[in-house]
């Protein structure tokens, strides 16, 4: 079986090389603002001389390094580690002669969110992360405002709010375009403060003939011919079911090199390959969601070929319970399970019954990737029961539901109703799917952690 050529890997890389998202890039970079005016117009902030070194010299190089970072669209979780050179002593992690955080430092000083990139410093994560967000949703604006049939942009709550604040006003105030729906001139400061993970989205018509018209008359296409009737002819098609709108590419995988190599260029090992491409293709849609939307994604993936017939995904993980290092951790895929024969039409089915939330067939992937966010989200007394072995953990809650939290599950699923953990993974990958949920299933899936949306 031959490797991926260089050639095959620039084809996977091409959307994210070229000029046009380079050019994103670009734009996201140069409307950074160091004044931090956009905190309080006219006043804006400065750094807190507390945290950070205060010299002017020190600040200009702070912001040209997340300058930097936003054009070349670097890893929030680098360019913070970039950024503790610039922390004052006392707030600077402390760290071995290898780089290695020492352990039990104060958690002003360091922190394990997001929980993918291990320990950090605090401070320096928060910069990243809220100055990064900052100019992706200046970005959003912008696009909005240059989307002939955008009606608005939406602000939607993270998940991860520890309570309610103004964000929780932003995404439920209705100003007559629906719960968190403003128009252009209306949207509120974002982010409303440091690591507001909210997320901004451009919201468009949802009357596909009013779009298609409004296209016609922006080019001329009253009297479609030609062109314009092929034009015409592929609007009123029903849209492909893997046609995400998404900005990482999903290619057609003819081999198990292409699947590995398109994996491996988003950071993903792939250590078992088994399976279909159309197997592969479902998964790969479900990460490029995950990616696209700027959320993180385990690095390890099997394609296991090991017969199951009640699991046709898992997330897998094992720990060292002395020491509390995580020794392996992957999402798992089984190949051999009836799912894959139809998973569209096994998907569908489960949802239409009201057993899952999702009826996409990317969903029980996405439903993984939930359980593998919300596992490191979790205090570790939170888990279930150590196996025999000591060594691995069962992903349940150690509580159980009581009446009333049982009976909001069951708005997300019937699995989701099972246990605290599988209605946190449900209810995320319903959201992914593009389903809203109330305030009581909102509410709920905070109250356990969820993670971010």
């Amino acid at each position: 079986m031959a490797a991926p050529t260089a050639k095959d890997i620039a084809e996977l890389w091409d959307v994210h090389t070229s000029p046009e998202a380079k050019a994103a890039r670009q734009f996201r970079a140069d409307i950074f603002d160091p004044t931090r005016d956009w905190v309080e117009p006219g006043k804006g902030y400065r750094l807190s001389d507390r945290l950070w070194q205060g010299s002017q010299d020190v600040r200009r190089q702070i912001d040209e390094l997340l300058r930097e970072a936003i054009r070349t669209g670097e890893d929030a979780l680098l360019t913070a580690k970039k950024l503790e050179q610039f922390l004052s002593p006392d707030f600077s992690p402390i760290r071995t002669v290898k780089g290695r955080l020492v352990r039990n430092q104060n958690r002003s000083i360091v922190t394990s969110s997001p929980a993918r990139g291990g320990m950090g410093s605090f401070p320096a994560r928060r910069l990243a992360r809220t100055e990064i967000s900052r100019v992706h949703g200046a970005a959003t604006i912008y696009a909005a405002e240059h989307t002939p049939f955008a009606k608005g942009v939406k602000w939607t709550l993270s998940g991860r709010h520890p309570k309610a604040d103004i964000c929780n006003q932003h995404a439920e105030r209705n100003s007559g375009l629906g719960p968190g729906v403003y128009a252009l001139k209306d949207v509120p400061r974002y982010p409303e403060h440091p690591q507001d993970l909210c997320h901004l989205s451009v919201v468009t018509e949802e009357n596909v003939d009013a779009i298609v018209k409004s296209l016609r008359e922006q080019y001329g296409l009253d009297n479609v011919t030609g062109a314009g009737l092929e034009m015409q002819e592929a609007a009123n098609l029903e849209p492909a079911r893997d046609a995400v709108p998404t900005a990482l590419s999903v290619p057609t995988f003819k081999k198990p090199a292409d699947a590995q190599a398109f994996f491996k260029s988003i950071g993903v090992d792939v250590d078992e390959m088994g399976g279909k491409p159309e197997m592969w293709h479902t998964v790969a849609r479900a990460y490029a969601k995950e990616v696209d939307a700027g959320r993180p994604i385990p690095d390890k993936l099997s394609f296991s070929k090991k017969v199951s017939k009640n699991n046709v995904a898992a997330h897998e993980r094992t720990k060292d319970f002395r020491t509390g290092v995580m020794t392996d951790e992957r999402i798992m895929i089984y190949t051999r399970n009836e799912y894959w024969k139809d998973p569209a039409g096994t998907a569908k089915k489960m949802a239409d019954r009201g057993w899952w939330a999702s009826p996409d067939d990317d969903g029980i992937v996405l439903h993984e990737l939930a359980h593998w966010k919300h596992a490191d989200l979790l205090p570790r007394d939170a888990y279930g029961y150590w196996t025999e072995d000591g060594l691995t953990d069962s992903f349940s809650f150690a509580t159980d539901y009581g009446r009333t939290e049982k009976t909001i599950a069951r708005k997300v699923s019937e699995y989701g109703a099972t246990k605290p953990s599988e209605f946190v993974a449900e209810t995320y990958s319903g959201m992914r799917s593009g389903k809203t949920y109330d305030d009581e299933v909102m509410t709920l899936y905070r109250k356990y952690r969820g993670p971010e949306l």
